[in-house]
Formats: C-alpha cells, sequence, structure tokens
C-alpha cells in the first residue's frame, strides 16, 4: 500500500511504534524545516521520535516498502543542510534515544544510544573518573555522538585523538530495507563491543560521515580514558599571523597537545572576553594549547617545549583564562556569543596545517578588498587542529538576518569561499546539501560509482 496523505501516513506510523511519538502539526514540521546552515527551510511530512531500535527498525523497514523518503537527525546542529529533508518523507529524531547501555570499566569502552549528546555523556563519564578522547564539536551541549559520527566533525580533542568516528570502536545500524546490523567485535554474538577491527572489513567506517544515507544508527561503543590528573592551559598573542601559524604547525608536529586553537582574526575575542583588545593591544593572533597528563613532570615538560616554540615564533604569553574558558569552564559555548553577530555562512574544511597562513591572508585580502566590515559583516578565522597534520579551518562571515540584501551579498561570498575551497584542495569533512552543489564533477568517479553501488545494495 501506499501513504499519500500526511494523515494516513502518521496514523499508520502510530499503528507502528504507539501514541506520543509521532507528530503531524504544523507548527512541528515547521520546528524541523531547518538546522544551523542558511540552508532552506524544507518541512517532512511527519517527525517520529523512536525510544528503541526495534522502533527504528520497523519504521525504516515501512517507508522502505513503500519508497518514503526517511532522515534521521539528531540535535540539529548541523551547519550544512544535513537533516533537513528534501523530499519531505519521514524525519526520524532520534533524540528519544538517549540511553548509557553500558560502562565497562575493564574493557575501556562505553556504549550509548546516538541521540544522548556529548554533553551529558561527558557529565555522565567524569563523576565515574573517565573521559573520551574526542569530546564533541563546539555544540556539544546539543549535537549527539550519532550526529557527530555522521558527520565526522572536528572538535575539542581531535588534535590528539582524530575526529568523532577515531574513538568508535563499534555500531548497531538499521539498513535501509529495516534489517540491523552491528559492527566491529560485537558482530561475533559471543562477544563484547571492545574493539573495531576484526574478522574482515572495517565495516563501522562505512558508516562514518554518511549523514545517515547508508543506515540509521542507533548505538555506538566509544573508547574512554582515565581523566589525567595534570593539565597545562596556555594562550600565545602574536602581532604577526605568519608567525602564529607556524608556531601551531610546530606545537602539532610535536604531538604534545591535547587541543590546539587558532583565532586569525582578533576581533572575534571580543565577543568572547570583552575588553580583550584593551588589554592586549597590537596583537592580530591568538593559539590556545591544552596539555593533559596522568604524571605532572610529563605535563609541566610538554609545557616548558610549547613555551620555547612560543619564544622562537615572537610569541607574548596572555595567561590562561581565555584557555580555561574553551576547555574546562567554557567548553561547548565558544561559538554562542558569535550569533549576536548575526547568521553564519560556515565552510568549515579540512586542510594541511601548513597552508592555514595562506588562507587566513587570502580571505583578509578577499573581504578587505569588499569591504565587508565596514558594510556590517563581521569576520571569524579560526583553524583547529586535527591529529599531527591537518586542521578545520574556519573563515566565514556572519549578515544581518533581517536584511535580504545582506543575506544575499553574505550567501553569494558563501557559494564563492566554498567553490574556491575545493578547487584549492580543502576538503569538506562533513557534506550535507551545501558542499554537495559543490562537490559534483570534482569527485574521482570511481568513487561515486562505489558509494552508489553501496546505497543500492
Amino acid at each position: 500500500m501506499k501513504y499519500t496523505t500526511d494523515s494516513e501516513l502518521a496514523s499508520k506510523l502510530v499503528e507502528l511504534v504507539g501514541e506520543g511519538k509521532v507528530a503531524d502539526q504544523e507548527y512541528i514540521l515547521a520546528s524541523y524545516s531547518m538546522d544551523v546552515s542558511p540552508e532552506p527551510r524544507r518541512r517532512p511530512d511527519v517527525v517520529v521520535r523512536p525510544f528503541s531500535t526495534e522502533e527504528v527498525s520497523k519504521i525504516v523497514r515501512f517507508a522502505f516498502e513503500n519508497s518514503i523518503p526517511v532522515v534521521p537527525t539528531g540535535g540539529r546542529t548541523s551547519m550544512c543542510g544535513a537533516s533537513i529533508p528534501q523530499r519531505g518523507g519521514i524525519l526520524l529524531d532520534m533524540t528519544g534515544m538517549q540511553k548509557v547501555i553500558e560502562l565497562n570499566k575493564e574493557e575501556m569502552y562505553v556504549t550509548v544510544e546516538c541521540g544522548i549528546t556529548w554533553g551529558h555523556l561527558i557529565s555522565i563519564l567524569k563523576e565515574e573518573g573517565f573521559k573520551l578522547g574526542f569530546r564533541g564539536p563546539y555544540s556539544g551541549t546539543a549535537a549527539t555522538v550519532g550526529g557527530s559520527i555522521s558527520s565526522n566533525s572536528i572538535g575539542y580533542g581531535s588534535c590528539r585523538w582524530g575526529q568523532a568516528p577515531a574513538g568508535l570502536l563499534g555500531l548497531t545500524v538499521v539498513l535501509p530495507n529495516g534489517n540491523i546490523a552491528r559492527t566491529g567485535s560485537q558482530a561475533l554474538i559471543y562477544a563484547n563491543p571492545f574493539n573495531r577491527y576484526n574478522m574482515g572489513p572495517d565495516l563501522t567506517g562505512l558508516f562514518c560521515g554518511d549523514h545517515g544515507t547508508l543506515g540509521v544508527k542507533t548505538e555506538a561503543t566509544l573508547s574512554i580514558h582515565l581523566i589525567p590528573e595534570h593539565a597545562e592551559h596556555l594562550a600565545y598573542g602574536f602581532e604577526d599571523v605568519e608567525k602564529a601559524c607556524q608556531f601551531f604547525c610546530d606545537v602539532q608536529k610535536h604531538e604534545v597537545a591535547e587541543d590546539i586553537v587558532l583565532i586569525g582574526e582578533t576581533g572575534s575575542l571580543e565577543y568572547i572576553i570583552e575588553g580583550f583588545n584593551d588589554m592586549f593591544p597590537g596583537l592580530n593572533a591568538v593559539v590556545i594549547v591544552i596539555i593533559e597528563e596522568n604524571c605532572s613532570g610529563a605535563a609541566r615538560a610538554k609545557a616548558e617545549l610549547v613555551a620555547g616554540l612560543a619564544s622562537k615564533h615572537g610569541a607574548r604569553s596572555i595567561g590562561d583564562l581565555y584557555a580555561k574558558i574553551h576547555w574546562t569552564f567554557g567548553m561547548f559555548e565558544d561559538i554562542h556569543p558569535f550569533f549576536q553577530l548575526g547568521m553564519w555562512t560556515p565552510e568549515c574544511h579540512n586542510l594541511p596545517s601548513h597552508r592555514i597562513a595562506e588562507k587566513i591572508l587570502e580571505f583578509k585580502k578577499l573581504y578587505t578588498k569588499l569591504r565587508l566590515r565596514e558594510k556590517g559583516y563581521q569576520p571569524v578565522i579560526a583553524a583547529m587542529a586535527n591529529n599531527n597534520n591537518s586542521v578545520s579551518f574556519v573563515a566565514h562571515v556572519y549578515y544581518d538576518v533581517r536584511s535580504s540584501e545582506s543575506k544575499r551579498t553574505a550567501l553569494d561570498f558563501w557559494e564563492q569561499g566554498m567553490e574556491r575551497d575545493l578547487l584549492e584542495g580543502g576538503v569538506p569533512y562533513w557534506s550535507g546539501t551545501s558542499w554537495l552543489r559543490h562537490l559534483r564533477g570534482k569527485l574521482d568517479p570511481g568513487y561515486v560509482e562505489l558509494y552508489r553501488a553501496v546505497k543500492q545494495a
């Protein structure tokens, strides 16, 4: 049977999963028509909030049998339109699934439902004396574990631990036909999910960065680590942006930091620390370095090495306040102040670290030439270290959403920026509708063919 009206669709879904989990009221559909990107709003036909893998399986199988599109979503903090339903259908709100299923202190893993937020999970683990490697994206109070795995997020801890999927040991996934699959060591029905690479191909990786196109992630197992007893919070200011970038790369190559962040537009810091530019006049870039160790001597030695590199590059210490805001009492709050500037035009992408200075200077030249600041657009430039060789590079402007002209100019600048990023070798780690329209014609044909074959299998 094909369901042709929204009310019929909603009624059938209620039969499948019960009352209180299905909605098709206009005001609810409108609230699910957007994420935090500037992408156009599009409404689903119905929203379902499942509470178990079995419920997700029922919904997906029903949708498969009736050719109804399904879009899974978590906290909807996506910056790329990935959780916006393009063809109506069923939107799966996975935030009903937020339990910690198992905390295994002997085998050092935690299994969670994929709708749990990073902030919630971190607080639970902290009470037990554990931490994650990757701590979540900058929107971690709302962003979910499943959403970040689905978008290959870069964020807190990526310098040492890598992107969101790096600490992943296994998944429970509902496939497009409604079947349930488990990956990693738990694929052996007698084993716990303590290891990712076993018994053939890494099928866990197949579902990382897929934005839910290959299956709906319902459970994830992540590595956990003991909370270190010692930390160093370092922050350095630079008059010369290129020297700041050289320092950033040097620290990153030495592999001593848990986290490294560069702010290449110090006007941005005024929105986080009021009066920053008055306190530290003449600075044009700031680099934050976080060190964590179980041994105080090791932490101090790493801090001394960083201090030596800072001196070599002409840095000036600006104390530990901003570093602590970033890493401890302000974690997940870094980006919130920027929204007083307006709406952003996000084009975050992976970039080799040695190219940060080149990209910063290019961006500054462009928005200076276009006189964007004088016209009321606020630039933000930053780089977040990813492992020892690359960064999530952020260079975008905020615009006044109340002005159609302001929006049009900013979005034109955004589209040109994404096109330029790709042609210059930058690689988006999430895609969604915003990057997808620029990726067409630029991907290896074999890659596209393989992706399609997997999707259609």
